[in-house]
């Protein structure tokens, strides 16, 4: 069956459809507001949702003009299955929107921002042909830059050059809450986040946004961050509130 054809099948469902009861409760949505914390729920191939919840999340971003956060691994993140799930979304008129066109605010719409986490670049830079065959935009949170080849920070910046977000992780990609009470926030900001933010403006990067590394953090983290980032993401698994 052509792209098309399945396109025009989406639409006709998604006409029919409403949102409904989900697990992905308000804090998994996001409205363009001065809110800076943002919660994402985890998309792995264990994920303890259905398909069906995901499509009645973007039913509710399309009917309200929110953003709904979702965010994997590549290493347990299956490309494949939410290609159906992306042709859906545009079907129903919601945009794949990155935490750097979240941070700036200037173009508000029903939106999904779809992140990935951690350092497996090569895999995701094999992804290029789906991801703009199927028109998404995608953010990754990048960890450990710094020990990145040449060859790797090339790719991360063809990924840009599609119009996918790069964003710090963490330069150790350490648990924020556990290294903070070893050794305090203005520790954690030093060691971990300031050289790390440090390496993606020297490589021509201008970072906006960061995923803790395990979805942990607390207030008093968040205010550090802060002052150093204009959004942080926790996951759903850890601390979302």
């Amino acid at each position: 069956m052509r792209f098309s054809s399945l396109i025009t099948i989406a639409i006709a469902l998604a006409a029919c459809k409403r949102p409904r009861a989900t697990v992905f409760g308000d804090k998994y949505f996001s409205h363009w507001d001065d809110r800076r914390v943002l919660c994402s729920m985890g998309a792995d191939k264990a994920h303890h949702w259905s398909l069906d919840d995901l499509r009645a999340a973007i039913d509710r971003a399309a009917a309200e003009g929110s953003v709904i956060h979702t965010y994997g691994h590549a290493p347990t993140f299956d490309l494949d299955e939410y290609l159906p799930l992306f042709m859906y979304a545009h079907a129903r008129g919601v945009d794949f929107v990155t935490y750097a066109e979240l941070a700036d605010r200037d173009h508000p719409r029903a939106g999904w921002a779809f992140s990935i986490d951690d350092t497996e670049v090569d895999t995701w830079y094999s992804w290029r042909d789906k991801l703009r065959a199927a028109g998404v935009h995608l953010t990754f949170f990048v960890a450990g830059y710094e020990d990145f080849t040449p060859a790797q920070r090339d790719e991360l910046h063809k990924l840009a050059a599609d119009g996918h977000d790069i964003e710090p992780h963490g330069l150790h990609h350490v648990q924020a809450v556990a290294y903070t009470e070893a050794h305090g926030v203005a520790a954690y900001i030093t060691d971990d986040v300031v050289p790390d933010l440090a390496a993606f403006k020297r490589d021509g990067f201008s970072p906006k946004a960061f995923s803790y590394p395990f979805g942990n953090h607390t207030p008093e983290i968040d205010t550090a961050m802060l002052e150093h980032v204009q959004l942080v993401r926790g996951a759903s698994s850890r601390s979302c509130y």
